[in-house]
């Protein structure tokens, strides 16, 4: 499990990746604390932010994290695929082309 060195304990990677999660949990309920206080305290696009931070944490197949996205689409008014990031999206860098490029590939398309 561990392996003594002349620096001390070095950790084998299953008990690594333990640690590893059990800091992102830590670290997701810290935001979940924080969401529900600003919440309540009228802040409801910090709990907002705060709601996905801890969803993202969580991941994808847990009923928390499900519960978190649910309260992110109630604040916000969209559904939790609108919450990746703008930059992120290939249909943007598609319409930020000027109108004459975009012509240029539709008739001759890149090979």
């Amino acid at each position: 499990m561990t392996h003594h060195t002349a620096h001390g304990w070095r950790f084998t990677a299953p008990i690594r990746s333990w640690f590893t999660r059990l800091a992102e949990r830590s670290k997701a309920l810290k935001y979940l604390c924080a969401a529900a206080r600003d919440e309540r305290d009228g802040l409801r696009l910090t709990a907002a932010m705060e709601w996905r931070h801890a969803a993202e944490l969580l991941g994808a197949d847990s009923s928390v994290a499900d519960y978190c996205w649910r309260r992110w689409e109630r604040i916000m008014h969209l559904s939790r695929r609108f919450a990746a990031p703008i930059a992120d999206s290939a249909v943007i860098g598609t319409l930020a082309q000027p109108k004459k490029e975009r012509a240029v590939e539709q008739i001759f398309p890149a090979a």
